[in-house]
């Protein structure tokens, strides 16, 4: 299911973007509510402040863990 596409334009235009990161985590918030979700993996490399709070709030409901340790990450 994609939740959303958060992706920098080709060219000029693309200059300076950056991920809209409360626009993403509201997504991630909203799935939690809206799905049973059984797993979730993310990349942490600039996310990691995201991904320590996603653990904390979701991780004990996911029958799907990355690592029992770091259950978002991959």
């Amino acid at each position: 299911m994609l939740l959303g596409c958060w992706e920098r334009t080709e060219g000029p235009e693309g200059d300076g973007w950056q991920v809209d990161r409360e626009s993403v985590d509201v997504a991630v918030a909203r799935a939690f509510e809206r799905f049973e979700v059984c797993g979730f993996y993310a990349d942490p490399p600039h996310w990691q402040d995201y991904v320590d709070r996603w653990t904390a709030d979701f991780g004990e409901v996911l029958q799907v863990r990355a690592t029992q340790a770091r259950p978002l990450e991959c």
